[in-house]
């Protein structure tokens, strides 16, 4: 058992300590005079068993609290005397602890509550200015501005040429083709080699149901959802530029810098990787992400495009609800546009009714024709780089 041991009484607390580890198995997490928040110490160590004083019992108990036992429905407490005294009893109560912990059916598999999740950080995660917003050079006025110009241009190309639809099957396509890519990738069936090409070429196709938001994009000069056969498959040891295409129109977009890093440092090979492992779990990873982006991006426009939607019907959205929105945000930096709640649903129908209008969106994403040029100013292949 794992085992946190809190009293004031520290010879009672050392004793115990000591006779567990001799007598028993069980490991002491924690072993401490006090907290400050129980629940999260217990979320932390994850014990079985919680050792507590009891000011008011003379006897030693086990018992369950009803604040805790409602987070932690199978944790087991054993309430202490301040006396020495209760040492005497210690190896029957951990007996019937363990006892009763053998008991206990097994916690039932079920979803996730909808409700408020509480998080506890590690005091090592509050580093000096993490949670202050990084600089640009621009007052938040001006920023609000930006992020609004760059928002209502995502809803204006989705209304247009019925992009939303296209991105819609486009990433139910695309849904089906990962699926077998990651089979492929996790039973090994291919080399180290061609896992990793695979991997990098599905960030291109992620990119792509991202690229139908980008005012300019020239979709068709994107890679495909799925490959032209079934049966065939061509797998390229670097990403043609079709595929550096949406990856390129998106950079030029002001979007989470942290994750572009990493997306650049594995879209392009490294001839000589020195960790191919290291590297195929990294394109996993963010293969992975980028799914769960695109698929809020595709439900929060379903949600901004349907005006009997949850978001134009409610006040209080609903928990998945308010995670996809959120997700879509933080990816595009438009982090004040989704801060502004009330004003947010009346912007996006007076877009979709045509009295919000920007009247000369500039061009975000160049064609395919300037963006070979741009790879040949670089010496590169046209092919690929």
């Amino acid at each position: 058992m794992k085992i946190i041991l809190i009293h004031p009484n520290n010879r009672l607390r050392t004793g115990l300590r000591r006779w567990l580890e001799k007598h028993t198995n069980h490991a002491v997490l924690l072993d401490t005079s006090k907290v400050s928040n129980l629940a999260k110490e217990i979320a932390c160590y994850e014990p079985d068993l919680v050792f507590l004083p009891a000011p008011e019992a003379d006897k030693p108990a086990i018992a369950s609290f009803d604040q805790s036992g409602k987070y932690f429905p199978n944790l087991l407490f054993v309430l202490l005397p301040k006396t020495k005294d209760a040492m005497h009893s210690i190896p029957q109560l951990v007996a019937h602890a363990e006892n009763l912990l053998r008991e206990l059916p097994p916690i039932p598999i079920r979803e996730p509550e909808e409700g408020k999740l509480i998080v506890f950080a590690d005091p090592a995660l509050k580093c000096k200015n993490s949670e202050e917003p990084s600089s640009n050079g621009f007052t938040d006025e001006e920023n609000h501005n930006i992020q609004t110009i760059r928002y209502i241009q995502q809803l204006q190309v989705a209304l247009s040429d019925e992009r939303h639809a296209k991105a819609k099957r486009y990433l139910a396509l695309l849904r089906r083709d990962y699926r077998r890519i990651r089979n492929l990738v996790t039973s090994g069936i291919c080399s180290r080699a061609s896992q990793i090409a695979l991997l990098r070429d599905q960030i291109g196709r992620w990119m792509t149901v991202l690229a139908h938001y980008i005012p300019g994009i020239e979709l068709e000069h994107c890679p495909k959802a799925q490959p032209i056969s079934t049966a065939i498959r061509y797998i390229h040891h670097r990403m043609p530029a079709t595929y550096h295409y949406p990856v390129a129109s998106i950079l030029m977009n002001q979007i989470e810098q942290d994750i572009w890093g990493h997306i650049l440092q594995v879209v392009v090979p490294n001839e000589a990787e020195p960790d191919p492992a290291g590297l195929e779990l990294r394109l996993l990873g963010i293969n992975e992400y980028l799914a769960q982006v695109t698929e809020a991006q595709i439900f929060a426009f379903e949600q901004f495009l349907d005006l009997n939607s949850e978001f134009h019907t409610t006040d209080h959205l609903s928990l998945r609800t308010r995670q996809r929105l959120a997700t879509y945000f933080r990816f595009w930096c438009l982090d004040l546009i989704w801060a502004d709640e009330i004003s947010l649903p009346v912007m996006v129908k007076e877009v979709l009714n045509g009295a919000l209008i920007l009247p000369n969106t500039p061009v975000v994403a160049p064609s395919f024709r300037k963006f070979l040029e741009m790879i040949a100013s670089y010496g590169e292949n046209r092919r690929s780089f």
